[in-house]
């Protein structure tokens, strides 16, 4: 066990924002700081982190607590394993008091964690001079300090160099099974190692353990796979999972941008040019769960695939994805016979960055120009003019989807009404029941039954910022919201007012659902007040 003083010394160590900013881009507002919460999928900020009080709070999920409770939960830790991971971090000497059986509860995760480790060690140990150097070194141009940046190393033609060593270690043939580094002998005499003669490519999480890898032979041989890739297990999901983020996390967040590519050479190629904010799908179609991931250090994506038919496939596979997630979507199209890694090693760091500056364009024009082209079909016309509709009704941006619905009119002198009705078809269905809900009711909901008052504010914002400085009586309205759930809970409502006519709907002459509820709770005995700013009051 970890004694009281140290666990003690050990979050006050921690900072809040210092150890969520590890896996959430955080945004400075006042004395918080917000971003997108890791624990459910959300489009706009709801989960706020106060330094003052070394707590975080999720106001759309309920998440809360401190930094441990934050690693805990993210991490799938236990408190002793979240507790030594900050200690980690901080570099804290911890002397644990003996305890058998707090040892026995290690979890089975740290277990298979130390091996993915000790057998990246092992394949990176002496890597110079093996024949997986000379392939990334001398045919691939990689440099040394790139391959020690993302762990590359060399599994040698040897059927037991890794399983002999595992087992003097102690590691259990399940364990080696279950991570995918052995496979079980036909003859059922022990294992063999399942990657042999290969370069390997260790996954990292987010925090830098090797959850997983990636083998490539380096002979070209039709009877062996050409890649390899680690099982799923409760350590790795190729779908969740992308490659280079752990290096790539902290330029992500200060360039506010992260460059998606294809394969683990497309990713090491940009960052050796000094593009450090680049990540890879790994040869995989994008999923939901990558770009959720993409979303906690950024909005911002530019798609770069192969100049080919499927690279071109993969770019227009993903851009919907990533634009139902509410991220800015840009593609940089590449020479004719190029893919990121080739275009990277011939040319200068300089070149790359300037081609990339200049040939970058916006996801609607790209799609114009693979969907639609040069052709004056009005059938291929229309039909791709609908396939685009389907990215533009994903759009939350109103205004920016006019923008495009214009440009499509124009060009292909279209009806712009029946445009706006194919695209409204197509449009998200939003349940009624969040459309109505008034913001952060359900966590406002006792403060409003102890004090009988509620704070009606006009932005998320301001009613996060409230919360954390105690005023927990606070909600958010926007047009659609309903008033009645505060009918049983409180006598008296307050509408804090930016300006004069922030609440038009007091001036409303017409009666609409709104007014009709106003008159409810006035009629129950409730007061409604709307309360300006200090320059406006006579």
């Amino acid at each position: 066990m970890i004694p009281d003083g140290l666990v003690q010394k050990i979050k006050e160590a921690a900072i809040i924002e210092d150890v969520i900013s590890d896996f959430v881009s955080l945004k400075k507002r006042g004395k918080n700081y917000k971003g997108l919460c890791p624990f459910h999928n959300e489009k706009t900020p709801s989960f706020v982190v106060s330094s003052p009080k070394g707590i975080f709070k999720c106001f759309g999920c309920g998440a809360g607590g401190d930094a441990v409770s934050f690693v805990m939960q993210h991490e799938s830790m236990t408190y002793p394993e979240a507790l030594r991971y900050l200690a980690k971090k901080y570099n804290i000497e911890i002397t644990e008091t003996s305890n058998p059986k707090e040892r026995e509860k290690q979890s089975k995760l740290t277990a298979l964690k130390a091996l993915n480790k000790f057998a990246a060690n092992l394949y990176s140990y002496k890597f110079e001079g093996t024949p997986g150097y000379a392939y990334m070194h001398n045919t691939r141009k990689f440099t040394p300090e790139t391959l020690n940046t993302f762990g590359i190393g060399y599994a040698p033609d040897k059927w037991d160099h890794l399983t002999k060593l595992t087992a003097k270690r102690g590691y259990q043939s399940s364990q080696l099974l279950y991570l995918g580094l052995a496979g079980q002998r036909k003859s059922d005499k022990g294992l063999y190692d399942r990657i042999r003669n290969r370069v390997v490519f260790p996954y990292y999480d987010l925090v830098g353990n090797i959850v997983g890898f990636n083998s490539r032979a380096l002979q070209n041989d039709t009877k062996q796979a050409k890649y390899i890739n680690s099982p799923n297990s409760a350590l790795f999901n190729k779908s969740k999972i992308l490659y280079g983020i752990y290096q790539a996390k902290h330029s992500i967040v200060k360039a506010d941008c992260a460059y998606l590519v294809e394969g683990n050479t497309d990713v090491m190629s940009f960052y050796q040019k000094g593009i450090t904010n680049t990540l890879g799908t790994s040869g995989t179609a994008l999923t939901e769960h990558q770009v959720n991931l993409i979303k906690r250090f950024t909005s911002n994506v530019v798609l770069i695939f192969d100049a080919d038919a499927a690279g071109m496939k993969a770019a227009l596979s993903g851009i919907n994805k990533l634009i139902a997630a509410d991220i800015k979507v840009e593609i940089l199209k590449l020479p004719q016979g190029n893919d990121p890694d080739s275009f990277a090693q011939s040319h200068t760091a300089d070149q790359v960055i300037k081609y990339i500056s200049e040939n970058t364009k916006d996801f609607f024009f790209y799609q114009v120009e693979q969907i639609i082209g040069n052709t004056e079909n009005p059938k291929e016309i229309n039909e791709g003019i609908k396939e685009i509709s389907k990215t533009l009704a994903l759009l939350s941006d109103k205004q920016e989807r006019n923008i495009y619905v214009n440009h499509l009119v124009k060009k292909y002198n279209l009806d712009r009404k029946l445009l706006e009705a194919d695209i409204n078809e197509q449009l998200p269905k939003q349940s009624a029941d969040d459309s109505k809900e008034l913001f952060a009711l359900k966590y406002a909901q006792e403060a409003i039954k102890d004090t009988k008052v509620a704070i009606i504010e006009q932005d998320a914002d301001t009613v996060t910022d409230a919360h954390m400085l105690g005023r927990c009586n606070t909600l958010g309205y926007v047009s659609g919201n309903t008033l009645m759930p505060l009918k049983n809970l409180c006598r008296h409502i307050i509408f804090n007012s930016n300006n004069s006519t922030s609440y038009p709907f007091f001036e409303d002459k017409e009666e609409t659902e709104l007014t009709r509820e106003l008159k409810t709770l006035t009629s129950l005995g409730i007061t409604i007040e709307i309360r300006q700013p200090m320059s406006e009051k006579k």
